[in-house]
């Protein structure tokens, strides 16, 4: 899925559009892209936090794949102080947290 990320008042009812239809499976990685607004990466930036806060409860990431990922050169950790700026994927972890319930795992790019 592809969807925006400005404020609810703006996406809201789009993503509430988009996270309907999708239908979630045992087993399955959700991984979640996003631009970055404050730092610029010539690759694509792994998240180094351990999980994300979300009003419907935290959202662990899958720290095997994440290191996996960062065993190739076309990924980095990303610098933390700069991820917690970062506001492009915030819009979706609470939809994403109430579609998967807590079995999928989780990689924040």
């Amino acid at each position: 899925m592809i969807g925006p990320h400005a404020g609810y008042c703006y996406t809201g009812p789009t993503l509430a559009w988009s996270y309907q239809y999708i239908i979630p499976k045992d087993d399955i990685t959700v991984f979640l892209l996003g631009p970055c607004h404050h730092v610029f990466l010539k690759v694509c930036g792994v998240s180094q936090l351990d999980e994300y806060e979300t009003p419907l409860g935290n959202i662990e990431l899958n720290k095997d794949v994440v290191n996996e990922l960062l065993t190739h050169k076309e990924f980095i950790a990303t610098d933390v102080d700069a991820e917690e700026e970062e506001f492009s994927l915030e819009v979706h972890l609470p939809f994403i947290k109430k579609v998967f319930k807590g079995y999928t795992s989780f990689i924040i790019l």
